[in-house]
Protein backbone atom coordinates (compact mmCIF):
# COMPACT_ATOMS: atom_id res chain seq x y z
CA UNK A 1 0.00 0.00 0.00
CA UNK A 2 1.32 3.40 -1.01
CA UNK A 3 0.39 6.36 1.14
CA UNK A 4 3.09 8.98 1.47
CA UNK A 5 3.90 9.35 -2.22
CA UNK A 6 0.29 9.19 -3.43
CA UNK A 7 -1.72 12.26 -4.28
CA UNK A 8 -5.18 11.27 -5.44
CA UNK A 9 -6.80 13.59 -7.98
CA UNK A 10 -10.36 13.52 -9.30
CA UNK A 11 -11.78 16.82 -10.46
CA UNK A 12 -15.32 18.13 -10.64
CA UNK A 13 -16.46 21.62 -11.45
CA UNK A 14 -18.20 24.10 -9.21
CA UNK A 15 -19.17 27.71 -9.50
CA UNK A 16 -17.25 29.88 -7.06
CA UNK A 17 -16.56 33.62 -6.92
CA UNK A 18 -18.50 34.21 -10.13
CA UNK A 19 -16.45 31.75 -12.21
CA UNK A 20 -16.30 28.07 -12.98
CA UNK A 21 -13.45 26.31 -11.17
CA UNK A 22 -12.34 22.72 -10.81
CA UNK A 23 -11.98 21.18 -7.37
CA UNK A 24 -10.08 18.01 -6.48
CA UNK A 25 -12.73 16.00 -4.62
CA UNK A 26 -10.17 13.45 -3.37
CA UNK A 27 -7.78 16.02 -1.92
CA UNK A 28 -6.49 14.81 1.45
CA UNK A 29 -8.47 11.55 1.52
CA UNK A 30 -5.41 9.29 1.21
CA UNK A 31 -4.62 9.12 4.93
CA UNK A 32 -8.20 8.30 5.87
CA UNK A 33 -8.40 5.47 3.33
CA UNK A 34 -5.06 4.07 4.48
CA UNK A 35 -6.23 4.14 8.09
CA UNK A 36 -9.48 2.33 7.19
CA UNK A 37 -7.60 -0.36 5.24
CA UNK A 38 -4.98 -0.78 7.96
CA UNK A 39 -7.68 -1.08 10.67
CA UNK A 40 -9.47 -3.60 8.46
CA UNK A 41 -12.59 -1.41 8.20
CA UNK A 42 -12.23 -1.75 4.43
CA UNK A 43 -11.38 -5.26 3.23
CA UNK A 44 -12.96 -5.45 -0.22
CA UNK A 45 -13.43 -3.25 -3.25
CA UNK A 46 -17.17 -3.19 -2.51
CA UNK A 47 -16.50 -1.84 0.99
CA UNK A 48 -14.13 0.77 -0.46
CA UNK A 49 -16.82 1.85 -2.92
CA UNK A 50 -19.43 2.12 -0.16
CA UNK A 51 -17.07 4.13 2.04
CA UNK A 52 -16.18 6.47 -0.85
CA UNK A 53 -19.87 6.88 -1.64
CA UNK A 54 -20.73 7.85 1.96
CA UNK A 55 -17.74 10.16 2.30
CA UNK A 56 -18.23 11.94 -1.02
CA UNK A 57 -21.97 12.28 -0.46
CA UNK A 58 -21.33 13.76 2.98
CA UNK A 59 -19.11 16.50 1.55
CA UNK A 60 -20.64 17.17 -1.87
CA UNK A 61 -24.34 16.23 -1.86
CA UNK A 62 -27.07 18.87 -1.40
CA UNK A 63 -24.86 21.55 0.10
CA UNK A 64 -25.42 25.07 -1.16
CA UNK A 65 -21.72 25.80 -1.67
CA UNK A 66 -21.51 22.86 -4.10
CA UNK A 67 -24.74 23.51 -6.01
CA UNK A 68 -25.07 25.23 -9.37
CA UNK A 69 -27.76 25.84 -11.96
CA UNK A 70 -27.53 24.57 -15.53
CA UNK A 71 -29.67 25.67 -18.44
CA UNK A 72 -29.90 27.07 -21.92
CA UNK A 73 -28.16 30.41 -22.37
CA UNK A 74 -31.20 31.97 -24.01
CA UNK A 75 -33.94 30.67 -21.70
CA UNK A 76 -36.31 33.13 -20.09
CA UNK A 77 -38.10 30.43 -18.12
CA UNK A 78 -36.48 29.75 -14.76
CA UNK A 79 -38.41 26.47 -14.51
CA UNK A 80 -36.28 25.08 -17.35
CA UNK A 81 -33.08 25.46 -15.33
CA UNK A 82 -31.75 22.44 -13.45
CA UNK A 83 -30.06 22.56 -10.05
CA UNK A 84 -27.21 20.10 -9.52
CA UNK A 85 -24.35 19.56 -7.11
CA UNK A 86 -20.86 18.07 -7.23
CA UNK A 87 -22.21 14.65 -6.16
CA UNK A 88 -24.27 14.65 -9.40
CA UNK A 89 -20.94 14.60 -11.28
CA UNK A 90 -19.36 11.94 -9.06
CA UNK A 91 -22.15 9.37 -8.74
CA UNK A 92 -22.00 7.97 -12.31
CA UNK A 93 -18.21 7.68 -11.97
CA UNK A 94 -18.11 5.95 -8.59
CA UNK A 95 -16.93 2.62 -10.03
CA UNK A 96 -14.10 4.38 -11.88
CA UNK A 97 -13.17 6.43 -8.82
CA UNK A 98 -13.03 3.23 -6.73
CA UNK A 99 -10.80 1.52 -9.32
CA UNK A 100 -8.58 4.60 -9.50
CA UNK A 101 -8.14 4.78 -5.71
CA UNK A 102 -7.52 1.03 -5.41
CA UNK A 103 -4.90 0.93 -8.18
CA UNK A 104 -3.17 4.26 -7.38
CA UNK A 105 -2.82 3.47 -3.68
CA UNK A 106 -1.97 -0.17 -4.51
CA UNK A 107 -4.52 -1.42 -1.97
CA UNK A 108 -4.85 -4.83 -3.61
CA UNK A 109 -8.60 -5.07 -3.04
Amino acid sequence: MKIKSVKLEWYAFRYSNEKLVFVNVLNGIEQEIAKKVKNKSILTKKELKEWLKRDLMYYFWCKAEHEFVIGDVFTNDMDKLEKHDIWWQLEPNLDRITEYVNSTMELGL
